[in-house]
């Protein structure tokens, strides 16, 4: 069976698995309070509980549980797994990177720190500066990027977009790449290029990372931009590059007499 455990957040949603969980649990427990929850919230939190007293799933729960995960697979900002039981654990680590929301296995002991923890607002792991006067966006990425980083983004710069209609210039500023923390995020980062690089006249990399210099070349095959690449202590060298684009073509224009 699933009990409903209270007291959690408004947009924070747990259950406790007991004895064996069936499909009639999941559609006449978890599946109506999901929906009524995702009424009053665009995205919630989710936590499972899997204490001693678990013991197994039907079929017909393991595949309303499958059957879940895909429906509303954008629906969840968080999921906390809680138990001792190393299968569980297991499973949801080699599937978690799989996902677009943020999981995490806790043991049973530590329920009240998954409770924390599905209160806390995710951290963004991409620094984004926007010189509007000179339509530049600085992305700055210090940990590993997850799919939320790329909507955050889009959250920046999307609406200077629907008045400018295009960015002179986007500079990807970091030290050493730290790469992606799932495949979700690496398709969300490709997305991204996709929709923006038509819009951006100059690309900039800023950096001492061999992936990136990499990563360089072949962007000057795949986006539209003009490509360039700086040394990570040349932030201002790439910014007044990207601004001599405006010069270049008064330029062009006035020097035709």
């Amino acid at each position: 069976m699933l009990k409903r455990i209270e007291n959690l957040d408004g947009d924070t949603l747990g259950f406790e698995a007991v004895g064996t969980v069936t499909g009639e649990d999941y559609e006449k427990t978890l599946i109506p309070a999901l929906e009524e929850a995702l009424k009053k919230y665009d995205k919630i939190n989710f936590l499972y509980l899997f204490g001693d007293n678990f013991e197994s799933f039907d079929l017909k729960a393991m595949y309303d549980d499958s059957m879940i995960g895909v429906k509303h697979l954008f629906d969840f900002n968080k999921i906390a797994v809680v138990t001792n039981k190393d299968w569980i654990k297991n499973l949801t680590k080699a599937f978690a990177p799989l996902y677009p929301m943020h999981i995490k296995v806790f043991d049973t002991e530590n329920l009240q720190e998954a409770i924390k923890w599905l209160k806390q607002k995710p951290k963004a792991n991409l620094k984004v500066e926007l010189l509007k006067d000179d339509g530049i966006a600085i992305l700055e990425p210090t940990k590993p990027l997850s799919k939320k980083d790329f909507e955050y983004v889009n959250s920046i710069v999307n609406p200077y977009l629907e008045q400018h209609k295009e960015l002179k210039g986007v500079i990807i500023r970091t030290k050493q790449f730290p790469g992606w923390d799932s495949l979700a995020s690496i398709k969300a980062h490709f997305e991204f290029i996709k929709t923006h690089h038509e819009k951006t006249k100059k690309l900039a990399f800023v950096t001492d990372s061999s992936l990136i210099t990499a990563f360089e070349h072949i962007a000057k095959f795949v986006v539209h931009p003009e490509v360039k690449e700086f040394d990570y202590n040349q932030l201002e060298d790439a910014i007044e590059w990207i601004k001599s684009w405006d010069n270049k073509k008064i330029c062009n224009i006035s020097c035709i007499k």
